[in-house]
């Protein structure tokens, strides 16, 4: 899928509104990782039903400070169940992507991620009348429907959504583990603010073809591919879909573009100081 460069349709009205963040002065145009790197969390086993599957894992928080975002290395199945999903290979490939769709449990990827539910997102809540309308949807079930909206950019600008399941005793969501570098980690902040500003933009735009936006400018939503390429968005909690103004839109993309740039300029000059990065 390629794509020009976010075309700003309303350049002008959002120009006008909106200055976007400019690098510190004084601050490198470009940053390389230091030999002082943050130790990452250790891994526990954590085991949970998908379907007719009991899978076990070695998870890991994502970020420290995120509970409910686990990655986990899937460890294979059973041998008696690793013998029949081999002899596939040798049935016609109908047969294999017939069993791929009724029970992906079976073939799921060596690393995943394993979004639960979080605590102040309940299922219900008793402070709105049944009737009430919207009726109340819960910021998971909304993330669910999403993705599901968003199907033809899946593994290109969002992850696969891979299912749902009971993880800990909690509802959990099972994602694609994108490889590459979050925007919000040390290996992540070494792009040149015109290379972010570049690939951020050609992700929002990428979303806008469906009429979508990311209302929550954090660097945690987004990873930078192992090519430096292109940046994907792993979070979609806080995605207004179906957006009925292009004017709005744009604005609303801008604004986000204008919050995770912020905040990425900041993150290099904080690094540096900690010793994670130096000038390159």
């Amino acid at each position: 899928m390629s794509l020009a460069p976010y075309p700003m349709r309303r350049a002008s009205l959002s120009q006008a509104l909106i200055d976007m963040p400019k690098p510190y002065q004084g601050e490198p145009q470009r940053y390389r990782l230091t030999a002082n790197q943050p130790i990452p969390p250790p891994r526990k086993r954590m085991s949970f039903w998908f379907r007719t599957r009991w899978v076990r894992t070695l998870s890991r928080p994502v970020h420290r400070d995120t509970v409910n975002l686990l990655h986990a290395e899937v460890k294979p199945p059973p041998l008696v169940v690793r013998l029949p999903l081999r002899m596939l290979r040798f049935l016609p490939k109908a047969a294999t992507i017939w069993a791929q769709k009724h029970f992906p449990e079976w073939f799921l990827p060596s690393t995943l991620i394993v979004k639960c539910r979080k605590r102040s997102d309940p299922e219900h809540v008793n402070w709105l009348p049944a009737d009430h309308e919207p009726p109340y949807i819960s910021k998971f079930d909304t993330e669910i429907m999403t993705y599901n909206q968003l199907k033809d950019l899946q593994g290109i600008t969002i992850p696969k959504f891979l299912g749902r399941t009971i993880c800990r005793g909690k509802h959990a969501m099972l994602l694609q583990d994108v490889p590459g570098a979050y925007l919000s980690n040390p290996d992540g902040a070494t792009l040149t603010y015109d290379e972010m500003r570049d690939l951020l933009e050609r992700c929002y735009y990428e979303l806008a073809e469906f009429s979508a936006v990311q209302t929550n400018p954090s660097t945690r939503n987004f990873v930078l591919s192992p090519d430096r390429q292109r940046l994907m968005m792993v979070d979609l909690e806080h995605m207004a879909m179906d957006h009925p103004d292009l004017i709005l839109l744009d604005f609303d993309a801008i604004c986000a573009q204008g919050g995770v740039t912020r905040t990425y300029v900041g993150l290099q000059r904080f690094y540096r100081k900690e010793g994670y990065l130096e000038p390159a």
